[in-house]
């Protein structure tokens, strides 16, 4: 490791990566089906009011209010109905009720609705009890929801299938997104081997590459995957310069270190320029990040836990924020849950325990980190389902006490 470089905090690093990325990026309209895991570039205000006019929440009659005065027991007259699509379109009058069923729109004259349950229907006429029924009940108002011009989703937020179900819902069949950008991806280490073939012992499969292209494509980001790139500096070079011009951003995995053996690190620092910084965390410590040609470039350590927490903790926010989500929503959302048992750790350095989320007999979120915590225990993240987050100064939690923990759960999906 160079002289200069300082160990630096989790959040210290966030700011600074942010600082040196660009968010140059157009604009495109897209059809609904393609724009989950985009992010929406401009406001989307409501062309129309929701309700789009005045319904019944409920089957049964809508009558005018006026008819209750006075009267313990009221009987009206059926007039007509009215069905969704097929609205009762004259006024009612004094002594009248339309059938209606929920979503059917309410006739010009009509402010209540009474459910079908609460009246006797002979047919042509119901009599129902006064006391069960106020004025207003039932009813859909036109725009309670949401008015004509009311803003109903931001610029900036990544698109989810409930925002698909509401620009439809609204007449949109687009969306302006910004355009999802290209992710090139480099495995280095004479030691990989690509799956699907026989592994000697001495060789390890390579899993980073397609566990971070699922999470990279959950995103809505093209991924570009360079295979697997031996240890010849020649060779890494040559990939980095071909990804530099075809990808928006790079991750390269293995050789992050600045050992003699560390490849990746020495041609990327002939390259372009890297930050004179570590992140003292764990798992994930021997991660950089490097500009190359304005190209952000991230090198994530080889063993495959390390490479998925620093994925989670700064790269994908760094996408996020590159393709128009704003800081600090594009960093991972926290959660507050008591830790499940006494946990230790060094103080100094952040740590991200692989955890177990349960609700106890109490009802209380609680998180345990799971046993084995080892950088290159694969297995584990299968049963993990939250990472608990803890901060530099933390030596020691009680169990019991108060743990932030970001969930797995949503930050792969």
């Amino acid at each position: 490791m160079p002289s200069d470089t300082v160990s630096i905090t989790v959040e210290e690093a966030r700011k600074d990566i942010l600082k040196k990325v660009s968010r140059n990026i157009s604009a495109v309209q897209k059809p609904l089906r393609d724009i989950v895991g985009c992010i929406l570039a401009q406001d989307v205000a409501s062309p129309i009011a929701v309700p789009a006019y005045t319904n019944s929440a409920m089957d049964g009659f809508a009558f005018k209010a006026s008819d209750l005065r006075g009267k313990k027991e009221l009987t009206l007259t059926v007039a007509g109905t009215s069905y969704p699509g097929h609205p009762y379109k004259e006024r009612i009058k004094t002594g009248q009720c339309v059938k209606i069923t929920t979503g059917g729109a309410v006739p010009a004259g009509c402010d209540t609705v009474i459910a079908f349950e609460k009246v006797t229907d002979k047919g042509n006429t119901v009599t129902f009890d006064t006391a069960v029924v106020r004025k207003g009940d039932n009813l859909r108002l036109k725009g309670e929801e949401v008015t004509v011009g009311q803003t109903v989703l931001a610029k900036g937020i990544r698109i989810n299938p409930a925002h698909v179900a509401v620009l439809a819902s609204l007449g949109y069949s687009e969306a302006m997104i910004y355009e999802p950008f290209r992710v090139g991806l480099i495995a280095t280490g004479d030691e990989l081997i690509s799956p699907g073939r026989p592994c000697p012992p001495e060789r390890l499969y390579n899993a980073n590459s397609h566990f971070l292209a699922a999470l990279l494509r959950n995103l809505g980001v093209e991924v570009t995957d360079f295979g697997i790139i031996r240890d010849d500096p020649n060779a890494i070079r040559q990939a980095i310069l071909y990804a530099k011009q075809n990808c928006s951003l790079i991750i390269c995995t293995g050789g992050a270190a600045a050992s003699a053996t560390d490849f990746t690190h020495q041609v990327v620092e002939s390259l372009g320029k890297i930050c004179r910084w570590t992140v003292n965390m764990r798992p994930g410590r021997p991660m950089r990040f490097a500009v190359v040609e304005r190209r952000p470039l991230f090198m994530l350590p080889g063993n495959p836990v390390a490479a998925f927490v620093t994925f989670l903790e700064f790269v994908r926010g760094t996408i996020l924020y590159m393709q128009g989500q704003d800081a600090p929503d594009c960093w991972p959302h926290s959660i507050t849950a008591r830790a499940g048992c006494d946990i230790k750790k060094k103080p100094g350095r952040a740590e991200f325990m692989r955890a177990k989320l349960a609700i106890n007999a109490k009802g209380v979120l609680t998180a345990t980190p799971l046993k084995n915590q080892g950088s290159a225990a694969t297995t584990v993240l299968t049963e993990a389902d939250g990472l608990i987050a803890l901060p530099h100064e933390t030596d020691f939690v009680k169990k019991g006490e108060p743990v932030t923990v970001h969930q797995l759960t949503l930050l792969m999906n």
